[in-house]
């Protein structure tokens, strides 16, 4: 197994000006990214009036990989704000009066989005059409299958033409989702959706345990001939709660701890490597760099104070410390 990083939280404005632990001296993010054994990294796109991260931020970021000579994700949310199964809202910028105008607006922003992407000369992987659209996206217009697809379709289509290298994910929050993850995706085929790879979520406290995870990845290996990747996945690093705490559900009884963090990260592998050769070993660690913020997820490499955690290690990468 390959671990890779989502720095979309490192674009914060609370974590822009963050610096690292790395070999006896504190350095930017740039210095981190040259200093870990990384192929990749996974950035989200919102829209350029975000308030969770603006479009150009994430520009700067995918020249800073195309710099490091990273492979580059690109996670287009379709939003201004973080989209998920919960949360799937329109940019409150789009101009429009009917279903056609929706379309044309989606169209529009994709096409400036995926140019000005493009134009960064990151070398761009993978792609992903929204976040987590297990039940769709663009509510209300986009939340059931019919015109899901037909969205989603027209999306594809517009990525193929601008980065015609890059493999289309189609991404869900299924990394538990055993049977149901089946079924969804065969629904995507029927419906002629077009993706090159399938892309999934796995965090313990909202999908499950590790044999949960084992058993969808074996379920849609023998169903699907695509290759299959964990898009997300992230394990705290303590049991000190904040307000965006994750949960209490731990994997396999592994306490949320630096040590724990580390002994996660060993499962996943153990079940990543022994996956049908469909599954991609390449896994995507999300907040990997998010340390700063007090309502953070601790799910991060680095401590609050940004010091390498054990964790680090596995990553192959020089030896950290402070």
């Amino acid at each position: 197994m390959r671990v890779q990083a989502d720095i979309t939280t490192a674009l914060l404005d609370i974590q822009r000006d963050a610096t690292y632990g790395i070999g006896g001296e504190h350095v930017p993010l740039a210095g981190a990214l040259a200093s870990l054994n990384l192929a990749s990294v996974r950035i989200a796109l919102f829209s350029n009036h975000s308030a969770v991260v603006p479009l150009d931020r994430s520009l700067d970021a995918l020249r800073l990989a195309a710099a490091l000579s990273l492979d580059a994700y690109l996670c287009l949310h379709c939003s201004d704000a973080w989209a998920d199964p919960s949360h799937q809202s329109i940019p409150t910028d789009w101009n429009f009066r009917d279903r056609n105008g929706v379309r044309a607006a989606f169209a529009a922003y994709l096409e400036n989005i995926l140019r000005r992407a493009a134009a960064t000369g990151a070398r761009i992987r993978y792609i992903q059409l929204g976040n987590e659209v297990t039940r769709g996206f663009l509510w209300p217009f986009g939340g059931d299958w019919n015109d899901f697809a037909d969205l989603y379709a027209a999306g594809a289509a517009l990525m193929r033409r601008h980065l015609p290298k890059a493999r289309l994910v189609l991404h869900t929050d299924l990394g538990g989702g055993g049977e149901r993850a089946i079924h969804w995706y065969a629904e995507a085929e029927r419906r002629r959706i077009p993706f090159d790879a399938i892309g999934l979520s796995y965090y313990p406290v909202w999908h499950g345990d590790l044999d949960s995870l084992q058993a969808t990845l074996e379920g849609l290996a023998r169903r699907f001939g695509r290759p299959i990747l964990i898009a997300e996945t992230g394990y705290m690093n303590t049991a000190e709660k904040t307000s965006a705490w994750f949960g209490d559900w731990t994997a396999r009884g592994i306490p949320y701890a630096e040590a724990g963090q580390g002994a996660f990260l060993e499962e996943l592998a153990c079940v990543i490597d022994a996956a049908d050769e469909r599954v991609c070993r390449d896994v995507f660690w999300w907040g990997a760099f998010a340390h700063l913020s007090p309502d953070h997820f601790p799910v991060s490499w680095f401590d609050r104070h940004g010091r390498a955690l054990a964790v680090v290690a596995r990553l192959g990468g020089k030896r950290l410390h402070d």
